[in-house]
């Protein structure tokens, strides 16, 4: 059974994985050989990827077995090459193979080894490679009661629910990910803003 945390993550994955963003993701993004999604839960991401990318092959890497049954289900039906992973990368930063583009949505910023998350990130990728993040950015609690009171998924929550959603969320800015992911050789690309409390950022492997 989904966790209520789980179930809003899907519920508003059509709030942020926007026309707009993927329209952003098609301009800055050159090559979709090979795919990787970090953190691919039920294979939202990866299914539009594949409907609108046309990729060579997707993989997809996820903590939760019930997550990549559903991702399973979803990728069946675009005969592309897909491998789905279980794998905690707090754990094992193993990736697993060379990709042309790496997506990680909402996921990044929970990993206490991020260095180690990014270091494996770029050796991952091939050369001239990407790294497209989406992810929460870092705003006042205000910003954030306003955008939970707006969103369809994130409305019921209590006053204290919201400062702690708020507290789990808010960590990087997008100076601090052009700044960490400068450290691991990658170049910025681009940023666009998805919504008051979401940003999304383009990187390419030097």
């Amino acid at each position: 059974m989904r966790d209520e945390f789980v179930l809003r993550m899907i519920e508003s994955f059509s709030e942020v994985h926007t026309e707009q963003y993927f329209q952003f993701v098609k301009k800055h993004v050159k090559r979709f050989n090979s795919v990787l999604d970090i953190g691919c839960g039920p294979g939202l991401l990866l299914e539009q990827i594949c409907e609108r990318f046309n990729p060579g092959s997707v993989t997809g890497i996820d903590l939760r077995p019930e997550m990549l049954e559903e991702s399973k289900i979803r990728l069946k039906s675009f005969g592309k090459p897909y491998s789905l992973i279980k794998q905690h990368l707090q754990e094992d930063t193993n990736l697993h193979g060379k990709y042309s583009v790496i997506f990680a949505s909402r996921v990044l910023r929970s990993f206490e080894n991020l260095d180690d998350v990014l270091k494996a990130i770029h050796s991952s990728l091939v050369d001239g490679g990407y790294l497209v993040i989406l992810d929460w950015d870092q705003q006042p609690v205000k910003t954030y009661f306003e955008y939970f009171e707006q969103s369809s998924s994130f409305q019921r929550l209590t006053v204290g629910e919201k400062i702690r959603r708020r507290r789990n969320f808010s960590w990087y800015s997008s100076k601090d990910w052009e700044f960490m992911c400068n450290l691991f050789s990658f170049n910025f690309i681009a940023t666009m803003r998805i919504s008051p409390v979401h940003i999304s950022m383009i990187f390419q492997k030097n």
